[in-house]
């Protein structure tokens, strides 16, 4: 993930969102990935938003991250039937 968005950031999009619907699980390395890439796009003059679901919300509550990472509205949570 991190490499496709520094990819993308190369283009200098005025307005990039991370769409985290689909993830399940986020470790210390998804974290750190995500604060990485927020400093990238700061770097590169592009907003950067994340819509979470509310599982990575609730994990990015805890660790502080809400605040660093520009949160919109959680995904709903997707359900297997």
């Amino acid at each position: 993930m991190e490499t496709t968005i520094r990819e993308v950031l190369t283009a200098r999009p005025w307005r990039l969102t991370i769409d985290l619907s689909a993830v399940t699980f986020c470790g210390s390395t998804g974290l750190r990935a995500r604060v990485v890439l927020h400093a990238a796009a700061g770097e590169a003059g592009t907003r950067l938003a994340v819509r979470p679901t509310a599982t990575i919300a609730r994990l990015l509550r805890i660790t502080r991250l809400d605040n660093a990472l520009p949160l919109l509205d959680p995904a709903p949570e997707r359900t297997t039937t």
